[in-house]
């Protein structure tokens, strides 16, 4: 008997072909790790299927062989299983708001990063403050050449909701940034 084979697509990876009431097998904090139920109150191990069958990724022609367990909750394995009651899918439409959202959210993020970094340069020039700005002695475990180097914390006002207050910090250790802006659904990161 062969093996289905399923070939993953960008948005079986993404969460475009997700059901809309997964919210993940894992649950960092509990006891076990593993989340028993879905945002819709199913059990995952209730529609789960133990099934053999092989995939690739659209990125990867190479073929993973294993034996698996297949769930409906995603729709390139939801053919090998006995469905769910609670299966949902988003639509066309809904993927493309969703992935509006996401590159406007991570445009958002970029222009404030650039304001965070041009803010701890500003703040170093100006000279030593209680809330002092270094350049790390150590620029080589910066992940990408930069010429921006300041790092140090604060707070700001933001440069995207114009109302809020943008507190951040920029490690010394590797240039990663962590933000958050005090306006509820504003940008928030950690790099």
């Amino acid at each position: 008997m062969s093996k289905p084979h399923i070939v993953k697509t960008v948005e079986d990876s993404n969460g475009n072909n997700w059901c809309v009431n997964y919210n993940g097998l894992f649950e960092p904090g509990h006891a076990t790790g593993k989340r028993e139920c879905c945002k819709a109150g199913v059990k995952y191990e209730s529609v789960a299927v133990a099934v053999e069958y092989t995939h690739a990724y659209y990125h990867s022609p190479k073929t993973v062989y294993q034996d698996k367990v297949a769930r409906p909750c995603f729709k390139c394995e939801s053919g090998l299983t006995n469905g769910c009651p609670k299966q949902q899918f988003r639509t066309p439409e809904e993927n493309a708001q969703r992935e509006k959202e996401s590159n406007d959210f991570c445009q958002s993020v970029n222009v404030a990063r650039e304001a965070i970094l041009k803010e701890l340069r500003r703040r170093f020039v100006e000279g030593p403050t209680p809330d002092n700005v270094t350049a790390p002695a150590d620029i080589s475990r910066f992940h990408k050449p930069q010429t921006n180097y300041f790092c140090g914390a604060g707070v700001m006002d933001c440069p995207i909701c114009k109302t809020g207050k943008l507190k951040y910090s920029r490690s010394s250790y590797n240039g990663h940034v962590h933000a958050r802006c005090s306006t509820e659904k504003c940008v928030s990161w950690m790099e």
